[in-house]
């Protein structure tokens, strides 16, 4: 009903969805006062499952944050000029681990594959960066595409997500550090 005869596959950012719900509701002259919108027998259909209640009216901050439950959410990676990849669910994390192995501390750095970056780029980069050796591993399991993680030798997380920011373009939030070495 907002996305006229929109295809299946075509994706919309959640402002668009959020702009077209208020045209809808504008266009039909459903919004009551104090911030209340009444619900035509469209909105309930799409809004409330059949075994929900369905009101008459409801805010219409409420109204979004149904809006925002229902639709599915896709992650576009954009990197370069490249056309953007899309993924179905939220973004996915760059995991940097610290580690000790034996007497050696070690940092290793997953799911770059994700965001378009070449673990042996970044391990290359990293050897001459941080002066240390680097070697890059594939990680055990099946998928589509051979996952790899790149093993730096040395405790480097903070250098990592410092690289990875200035560098590569990767907010911060998609970074999680894990450190298992000794007491930080």
């Amino acid at each position: 009903f907002l996305f006229g005869s929109a295809p299946s596959k075509e994706l919309f950012a959640m402002e668009d969805c959020k702009k077209r719900l208020h045209n809808y509701i504008q266009a039909h002259g459903l919004r009551l006062d104090k911030g209340l919108v009444r619900l035509d027998d469209t909105l309930k259909e799409a809004m409330f499952t059949a075994s929900e209640e369905r009101p008459d009216e409801v805010s219409m901050k409420d109204l979004g944050q149904r809006l925002e439950r229902n639709l599915v959410m896709y992650t576009a990676i954009v990197s370069g000029d490249e056309e953007p990849v899309f993924s179905k669910g939220a973004p996915p994390n760059i995991e940097i681990i610290v580690d000790k192995v034996g007497q050696k501390i070690r940092t290793r750095v997953k799911n770059l594959e994700a965001f378009g970056l070449d673990s042996n780029v970044v391990a290359q980069q990293g050897q001459k960066r941080f002066a240390c050796s680097t070697t890059v591993k594939p990680l055990p399991g099946k998928s589509k595409m051979t996952l790899y993680e790149v093993l730096i030798q040395g405790r480097f997380d903070k250098e990592i997500c410092d690289y990875l920011k200035t560098s590569m373009g990767i907010p911060l939030h998609l970074i999680s550090v894990v450190r298992k070495d000794i007491k930080s």
